[in-house]
């Protein structure tokens, strides 16, 4: 008679780790799970390969219009200070002049220079302060309090 194992109440047999043991250890699972990986490993390197190129296509193409942007701001800023020093320097041509005429005791001709002043920088608060104290010497009281005031609003 063969003699059998008893198994008391109330325990569970435990699984015998013999056959994964055995899986392990043979050949043919290390084929297969060598050919699994390399299918994967070639799936998604391909597929991430294609992906980066295209992250970096992306890239370039954005990089390419923030320099392109750049170019336009820089072009579009050159020009803005290239026509502020224009009229600066043309101001400040004006207000040399009516300097001048005023010194020399010309006011109408200074009065004429200091308004040309203004019509290129109307923000700029000195060609009204100025042309208020011509207007003054020219005796126009009512023209060299709106000048004034135009300082005073400007300023």
């Amino acid at each position: 008679m063969a003699k059998t194992l008893h198994k008391p109440p109330g325990k569970k047999q435990q699984r015998s780790a013999q056959p994964l043991r055995k899986l392990w250890r043979s050949k043919v699972f290390w084929r297969v799970a060598c050919a699994v990986l390399v299918v994967w490993a070639v799936a998604w390197g391909s597929s991430a390969w294609q992906t980066r190129a295209a992250l970096r296509r992306k890239e370039r193409e954005v990089l390419a219009r923030r320099q392109k942007r750049r170019q336009q701001e820089e072009a579009r800023q050159k020009k803005k200070v290239e026509k502020q020093e224009e009229a600066g320097a043309s101001w400040a041509v004006h207000m040399s002049r009516g300097d001048a005429y005023a010194g020399d005791g010309e006011y109408d001709l200074a009065a004429d220079a200091y308004r040309e002043a203004i019509a290129i920088g109307p923000r700029l608060a000195p060609g009204y302060a100025n042309l208020a104290s011509v207007l003054l010497h020219l005796q126009r009281i009512d023209e060299a309090i709106a000048a004034s005031e135009a300082a005073v609003a400007t300023a």
